[in-house]
């Protein structure tokens, strides 16, 4: 399950009211906006995301950016409480209920107007742990990220050493028990969902990257004829592409010399 989302709300109604425990509150309607970035977009798929922050471990805030003459100000996050059910309206809107308690508000600073007027979105966590997608993401990110910044420093310098991928005096494995030992822990999940197989089969918080890593190394040297039909390895820069040999030609394509014809 997704543990993080953060999603554009529009606000329609408020009222203020006075709580036995806890003291004046204001509860606010919202609605989803449908006019935000894809990230930002609340869908259906999200509401165990909503549900899950709203829960007790879990955090639900209110993200504020004040605004006025147009102008937005630095922004601000207020503990809210989820009240009541997720409801679609006749328009098509998905609405909720939120409630932000008086002294909230004074804590961040904010006056109900400026609440009421300002942009907001609605922050959930509901762990702390990233899920297995999560994690392949951020460390493919990184990769990226890494490989980028090599390349930003090496552009403009002459080599001075051969290419890392060369090792000298020791010819590299290139059986495909060593291809997928020289793998990342991302690659590996690549070609995992390549040939159909999903790495959150493996999503036990009890094992290991290692030990995924190890499994699914078996995984695809079982597999490994279904794995080179798919190409993969040749779009990831794993493996060199090959071509089939031209035929033999009895003379050089270019030469204009055919040979002599014997005379009659």
């Amino acid at each position: 399950m997704q543990t993080y989302g953060i999603f554009g709300l529009s606000f329609k109604t408020a009222t203020i009211k006075t709580d036995n425990d806890a003291g004046r509150v204001l509860d606010a309607k919202y609605k989803f906006s449908t006019g935000v970035r894809a990230e930002r977009r609340f869908m259906l798929e999200h509401v165990p995301v909503l549900k899950g922050a709203a829960q007790e471990g879990g955090r639900l805030r209110l993200e504020v950016t004040p605004m006025m003459d147009g102008q937005a100000f630095p922004a601000v996050d207020v503990p809210v409480i989820l009240r009541g059910n997720i409801t679609i309206d006749e328009a098509g809107d998905v609405l909720v209920n939120l409630r932000v308690q008086f002294s909230e508000l004074d804590n961040a600073g904010l006056g109900v107007d400026t609440l009421l007027t300002a942009s907001c979105c609605l922050e959930c966590t509901v762990s702390n742990q990233p899920t297995l997608d999560e994690q392949i993401y951020t460390e493919l990110k990184a990769e990226q990220q890494v490989q980028e910044d090599v390349d930003d420093l090496l552009k403009d310098t002459p080599p001075l050493l051969p290419p890392a991928n060369i090792v000298l005096d020791a010819p590299a494995d290139n059986s495909p028990a060593g291809l997928l030992a020289r793998c990342s822990f991302g690659q590996l999940s690549s070609l995992l969902q390549a040939i159909g197989r999903s790495p959150a089969d493996w999503a036990d918080p009890s094992r290991t990257d290692e030990e995924d890593a190890a499994e699914w190394r078996t995984v695809l040297l079982q597999e490994w004829d279904a794995l080179l039909a798919t190409d993969v390895l040749t779009q990831m820069g794993l493996m060199e592409a090959t071509s089939e040999p031209e035929d033999d030609m009895p003379f050089p394509t270019g030469s204009d010399d055919f040979g002599t014809q014997p005379s009659a």
